[in-house]
């Protein structure tokens, strides 16, 4: 409703909400009106949905933790049905220079954390590239913890990366992101796409996330995800 004007508003009386479904093959005086100019908050109709964050298009990203203090220990887990094999599926970087940073390069998996000494990576080389990428949602944990970094992939095998230096804790101040990040922030980030797919499930700390109460930036719905 934020796109429609004062007066427009007038018209609507007590409708206070957007219409939820699809519409198709819209007509005006009988003439196709084609391809809206502007989009906002839609996504591709699908027959079959199901609850979950898509990225879709060109992708983006949703700001969901306005400032985030990553410090000694962090842990993640969630699921992604990536539809890309490139993106970065969630980051938050400090002013300094530390950050922690999961992303997706050619099909592998890595987690990355910097606590001011160095990039501290564990990464995930799946049997066949397009693995993650099969159309069926894979579950992720992702662990800091002062300065090792443990990755798993589908409750397999930890990946384990230690780092010798004396830094333990990421010192970041700003924003986590899902899904994507900003174009400005490029430290640490190796993933020449953007994300595309579902993410879906996401705790940090043990605590659920409810993405429904992000701020999504471009071509995301927060609410669902289509099923094929």
């Amino acid at each position: 409703m934020e796109l429609i004007g004062k007066s427009g508003a007038k018209n609507l009386d007590d409708v206070t909400s957007s219409f939820k479904g699809c519409l198709a093959n819209i007509k005006l005086d009988g003439q196709d009106v084609g391809e809206p100019p502007v989009n906002n908050g839609t996504i591709p109709c699908s027959d079959l949905t199901e609850v979950g964050a898509y990225f879709y298009d060109n992708g983006g990203f949703i700001q969901l933790i306005d400032a985030f203090k990553v410090g000694m220990n962090f842990e993640a887990s969630l699921e992604i049905r990536p539809r890309s094999m490139s993106g970065v599926i969630f980051s938050v970087h400090g002013s300094k220079g530390d950050f922690i940073l999961l992303q997706m390069i050619d099909g592998q998996l890595e987690f990355r954390a910097d606590n001011g000494a160095g990039p501290i990576i564990a990464t995930f080389i799946p049997e066949m590239q397009n693995k993650l990428c099969d159309g069926t949602w894979h579950t992720i944990k992702a662990t800091k913890t002062k300065n090792v970094v443990i990755l798993q992939v589908d409750n397999g095998e930890e990946i384990i990366t230690t780092s010798s230096g004396s830094a333990s804790s990421a010192d970041t101040n700003n924003p986590f992101y899902l899904g994507g990040k900003p174009d400005a922030i490029t430290k640490g980030v190796k993933a020449t796409d953007s994300y595309l797919g579902c993410i879906r499930n996401l705790f940090i700390n043990g605590q659920p996330q409810y993405l429904t109460t992000g701020v999504a930036f471009a071509s995301v719905s927060v609410e669902n995800c289509p099923v094929n």
